[in-house]
């Protein structure tokens, strides 16, 4: 009996050995992302990835980004964007996408053009903080005076 247990136990301490290196924890790789890699500002606000594989980035300065795993295009106010201070990132049921800003508004890029509305158009605040697109299409903004639905 003695002779089974030491024979799975010297069985089990070889197994463990073999694949000591699978065991080891394994280190991660981060890679950054600022101003000098095309990154428009350096305050991060919301990250979004879309429909089409582009990683969205929204800045606190610096408009938003479109990221193709190789180059950042920046959008900023002088594309139409209503804000270069934008909170959130969302995508529509069209591949549309949307972005909130502070004291800017809402913006719509189409991939060709900016569109941007504010409160002319019936936005109760253009001070967005949060926004949010459900099944319906229906667009969901969190702002200074609660919750509009568009």
């Amino acid at each position: 009996m003695k002779i089974h247990t030491i024979k799975y136990l010297f069985l089990a301490l070889f197994y463990l050995s073999c694949f000591s290196n699978y065991l080891i924890a394994q280190s991660f790789n981060f890679s950054y992302f600022n101003v000098p890699e095309g990154l428009p500002q350096s305050s991060v606000t919301a990250i979004y990835n879309d429909s089409r594989g582009y990683l969205w980035v929204a800045t606190a300065g610096g408009g938003v980004a479109q990221f193709d795993g190789k180059e950042f295009i920046c959008y900023s106010e002088r594309n139409g964007l209503a804000g270069n201070i934008v909170t959130g990132i969302a995508e529509d049921n069209e591949g549309n996408m949307w972005f909130t800003s502070t004291w800017g508004g809402l913006s719509k890029f189409n991939g060709r053009k900016m569109i941007t509305l504010s409160e002319n158009d019936g936005l109760n605040s253009i001070n967005n903080h949060a926004i949010f697109i459900d099944t319906k299409n229906r667009i969901w903004l969190g702002n200074d005076s609660g919750i509009i639905i568009y």
